[in-house]
């Protein structure tokens, strides 16, 4: 695994850290109306879609194990559908994608979940505890959860430049 790579939580921690700053300014994200809610709606759909590569960081990281694949590919369809669904609903005003944004920020918790205990399976028992936390860290948005989320994915950057590069046999230099 590539120290680079670790842009990819670096930026799934960022994305989830301006969210919960934004959140603690209380705006009204399903009514946006000021640059702060409209920052809300972009903020929380980007940092949805960040979820994305970091999901497939992590299966990447494990290997082609069945059940990491087909759990993190669910994990990816409910974050992208619900970072769509959410910047057409609260962002565009079109009412008819609030279900599918309800269906789908409920299915990708759920997705997490079960992501979390394929990867402890898998056993990856420290990689399981990201999707865990993330949701942990959705399920405590009102209380800040989200800090978590992005203190989880940023301590997982950190580990990642940590590593040593692999050198195929060679002394570094």
């Amino acid at each position: 695994m590539k120290r680079e790579w670790a842009i990819i939580p670096a930026v799934v921690g960022t994305a989830f850290g301006v969210r919960a700053l934004i959140w603690l300014g209380s705006p009204t994200y399903w009514e946006p109306a000021t640059l702060l809610d409209w920052l809300a709606v972009a903020t929380w759909s980007l940092a949805l879609l960040s979820l994305v590569p970091g999901t497939w960081l992590l299966v990447a990281i494990v290997g082609p194990v069945r059940s990491v694949v087909v759990t993190g590919s669910l994990v990816v369809t409910m974050a992208l559908t619900a970072a769509f669904a959410n910047l057409l609903e609260d962002g565009l005003g079109i009412e008819l994608f609030g279900g599918l944004y309800v269906l789908s920020i409920l299915g990708l918790a759920f997705s997490l979940a079960i992501f979390s205990v394929a990867l402890a399976l898998a056993r990856q028992l420290w990689l399981s505890l990201i999707p865990l936390l993330t949701v942990t860290g959705l399920l405590a948005t009102e209380i800040g959860g989200l800090f978590v989320v992005a203190a989880t994915w940023l301590a997982f950057a950190w580990t990642m430049r940590r590593q040593p590069e692999p050198t195929n046999g060679h002394p570094p230099g």
